[in-house]
């Protein structure tokens, strides 16, 4: 079989075919080799610590979280945090930056529900507040003065 064949056969690069090919030649294996990169920074117990904390303090930041690390004698970047949060499956997300409902806001609808309580709800129609305009076109033109 052509390598022209086995590329098209896999949907790949005829180089890529060759590529195998000649490593299996060379070496009679195409096992994937693990490259070695870098050390990791924390060890699997480190990894272990980490999870524990979050799962402990879901709210708290990254730094944070690295600050209570590095009390007990881990010190980790808020990067690799991210990392091994990410490892983990865990997901952050930003708290909201403000109450949904302020206690004013919960006041005036708890005054309004006690005074509709008594009202004939089967007589109201339910609406949105959108507009739409059917078949119409709306421009704003530049005024020249």
């Amino acid at each position: 079989m052509l390598n022209t064949d086995i590329s098209q056969y896999l949907h790949v690069r005829e180089s890529t075919v060759r590529y195998w090919l000649e490593r299996y030649e060379t070496t009679g294996d195409v096992e994937v080799i693990q490259k070695p990169g870098r050390n990791r920074s924390t060890t699997e117990k480190q990894d272990m610590v980490i999870q524990s904390m979050v799962a402990q303090y879901p709210t708290e930041s990254t730094g944070q979280i690295a600050a209570r690390l590095s009390n007990k004698g881990i010190n980790v970047s808020k990067a690799t945090l991210r990392r091994r949060f990410k490892e983990a499956g865990i997901q952050s997300m930003k708290p909201t930056s403000k109450p949904l409902l302020t206690s004013g806001h919960i006041n005036k609808r708890f005054e309004w529900a006690m005074q509709h309580k008594d009202m004939n709800w089967n007589q109201v129609a339910f609406t949105d507040e959108s507009s739409f305009h059917m078949k119409q076109v709306i421009r704003h033109r530049k005024s020249h003065k």
